[in-house]
């Protein structure tokens, strides 16, 4: 599967390829900026979309486009592994929300813990694991 994303909402490219897709995760205090790896895999009938790091507002528009590409390959399944996201930020869960309402694709969240998990079970968002 062929995923370009231009994150236009930070006025570069990142990462194009095959298969990874790059967001710059935000930053933090006096911490170096730290990068949320996602990486996008599968093919017409599922594609799983794993995300590694830290997701905030700045991640939102990029993030969203991802999504509208892999949505366009037309999966059955999509599935968002959450297992290492350190920080999701409330509008990436409302972008996970908007995706699911438009999409034709069962969209499935997955393996949320720690503080991912504590924000996704304050505004009552469906996950698996």
């Amino acid at each position: 599967m062929s995923i370009f994303a231009t994150v236009a909402s930070l006025g570069r490219s990142l990462a194009r390829s095959k298969s990874d897709v790059a967001v710059p995760a935000r930053h933090s205090g006096h911490r170096a900026p730290v990068l949320a790896q996602i990486e996008v895999k599968g093919d017409g009938d599922a594609v799983a979309i794993s995300i590694a790091g830290e997701l905030d507002l700045v991640d939102r528009d990029a993030f969203a486009a991802l999504l509208r590409q892999v949505r366009a390959g037309h999966p059955a399944r999509i599935e968002i592994d959450l297992a290492h996201v350190d920080f999701l930020g409330v509008p990436l869960i409302r972008v996970l929300e908007q995706q699911r309402r438009e999409s034709d694709s069962q969209v499935v969240v997955t393996n949320a813990h720690g503080a991912v998990k504590r924000v996704l079970d304050l505004v009552d968002f469906d996950y698996e694991g």
